[in-house]
């Protein structure tokens, strides 16, 4: 980790409707460093893909700022990239047309033909470069969604707990794979996740936050080295911890 990517400065959001005013958001802040791995933890509903959507840009904050880059964020930039819970292919679309999908006109066909082979074999999906999405499994069409977001070669991957719809099986290959990917191309990666383990397992920094109005509890280095033993005394005791302390609601 060398420079602060990203700067949440006192950020709140509060949304308004018909039934009444839900506090999303109260005065976070954090920096995130170049190459670190991130995730934001905590319980449905305290926020933290809200504070996801104001990082990429696609909410703007009621009050404070996100900066990037020294910049600060007035919306969707390709330099940060957004991976959601389902892949959001498009089904007409081959695999080499999905990853490709925006980079016509922006770069000739010989360099996309390059970003698309570079970012299948990232993902491990080389094999399936004219394959369509309904002949995917959830898996590999997710590794897709992340070969596409690497195809604008951005600085940071965003993502929102992409896991989340897979099998257990799935989901644990694909932790494992992400970390690969990760170290190959030192990305700063910010997860969103309510899973612990999954917390713990990929990234050195976990940001633990508190139920609406979701606010930043507390910061826990992970000091245990890669690969991660689930089963080691203290991969345990921190898992339980962060467990404890998602529970207390203060």
């Amino acid at each position: 980790m060398s420079r602060m990517i990203v700067e949440v400065n006192h950020v709140d959001k509060t949304f308004h409707s018909d039934w009444g005013r839900v506090e999303a958001l109260r005065d976070i802040a954090f920096g995130c460093s170049k190459s670190e791995f991130i995730s934001i933890l905590g319980p449905s509903g305290c926020g933290k893909t809200t504070l996801l959507r104001i990082i990429a840009g696609l909410e703007d904050p009621d009050s404070g700022e996100v900066i990037f880059q020294g910049k600060v964020i007035r919306g969707p930039g390709l330099e940060r990239a957004v991976v959601f819970q389902e892949p959001r292919l498009f089904p007409w679309l081959s695999v080499k047309e999905n990853i490709s999908f925006g980079l016509s006109g922006k770069k000739s066909k010989n360099e996309i033909d390059k970003i698309v082979e570079e970012t299948l074999d990232l993902v491990g999906l080389t094999a399936f470069l004219k394959a369509y999405p309904y002949e995917l499994s959830g898996g590999m069409a997710q590794r897709v969604a992340i070969a596409r977001a690497f195809a604008f070669e951005p600085e940071a991957l965003l993502l929102d707990e992409p896991f989340s719809a897979l099998d257990a099986q799935t989901r644990l290959r694909l932790q494992e794979e992400l970390l690969d990917i990760w170290r190959k191309t030192e990305k700063t990666i910010i997860l969103v996740t309510h899973d612990i383990e999954e917390a713990i397992i990929l990234s050195q920094r976990i940001f633990i936050m508190s139920p609406s109005p979701g606010t930043v509890k507390e910061i826990l280095d992970v000091p245990l080295p890669y690969p991660r033993d689930r089963e080691s005394p203290e991969f345990i005791r921190l898992r339980k911890y962060i467990f404890d302390r998602i529970l207390i609601k203060t």
